[in-house]
Parts: C-alpha cells; structure tokens; sequence
C-alpha cells in the first residue's frame, strides 16, 4: 500500500502540469489571432 501512495501522488503532480499546459495553449491560439489582427489595424492608423 505504501508503494500505492507515492505512485498516485507522483502520477496526480505530473498530470497537473501537463492538464493545464494543455488547456492554456489551446485556447491562447484562438484570441492570438483576434489581438493580431487589431494590432495590424493600430499600426497602420499610426502610420
């Protein structure tokens, strides 16, 4: 059972990491492009 523990919380801290990261990087990919094109529209007000 002691070898049970430490496997779960070894899995449970490396499948936090990975679950966010997941998550974070799929949805910046869809407002990357809304800000991208804003800011090409800013530049050449500017300009």
């Amino acid at each position: 059972m002691e070898i049970g523990e430490p496997d779960r919380v070894k899995i449970l801290e490396p499948l936090e990491n990975p679950v966010p990261p997941k998550r974070a990087p799929a949805p910046p990919p869809e407002k990357v492009p809304q800000r991208e094109r804003p800011e090409r529209e800013r530049e050449p007000e500017k300009v």
